[in-house]
């Protein structure tokens, strides 16, 4: 995952500019003990240097994002270990952005497997990985769906 701040920070320093004070940041907090969580807010927020208006909108495009992944991923199945891993890469990313922790790990998992080009492997997991985004997308509704943003 990355934190726009260090994105800003890094122009800045090949541009030969100074960031502005503040602008990097420390280490990210680290993810909790135990299991990970379906959506870590917290951590979100931070990488996107705490600004919840852009937090919410990014989540939209996420869910949309997601929504679609998930058709892919229904389509596939396991019968594409290539397609797989290339569609799990991507899930990862997001998901590790925005704080789905979970499905990032699972999807990581996932496109490890597919990379090996194990059809029965890809096959078991992918129900594993359409449940991480079916809690996934009931997370974030719940977290904000009293929110004015959302």
């Amino acid at each position: 995952p990355f934190a726009i701040q260090d994105v800003v920070a890094t122009l800045l320093r090949h541009l030969d500019r100074q960031p502005l004070p503040g602008a990097a940041r420390g280490p990210v907090t680290a993810p909790p003990a135990g299991p990970l969580p379906v959506f870590d807010l917290a951590g979100a927020l931070e990488r996107l240097g705490g600004d919840e208006e852009l937090l919410f909108t990014i989540l939209p495009v996420f869910r949309g994002n997601l929504e679609k992944a998930a058709l892919e991923i229904a389509a596939i199945g396991g019968t594409s270990p290539g397609q797989l891993s290339r569609l799990m890469h991507s899930v990862k990313g997001m998901a590790g952005n925005l704080g789905a922790l979970e499905l990032a790990a699972l999807a990581g998992e996932a496109e490890l497997l597919a990379r090996e080009g194990n059809p029965d492997a890809c096959a078991a997991i992918v129900p594993r990985i359409e449940a991480a985004i079916a809690a996934v997308l009931q997370a974030v509704a719940q977290q904000f769906r009293d929110s004015e943003l959302w």
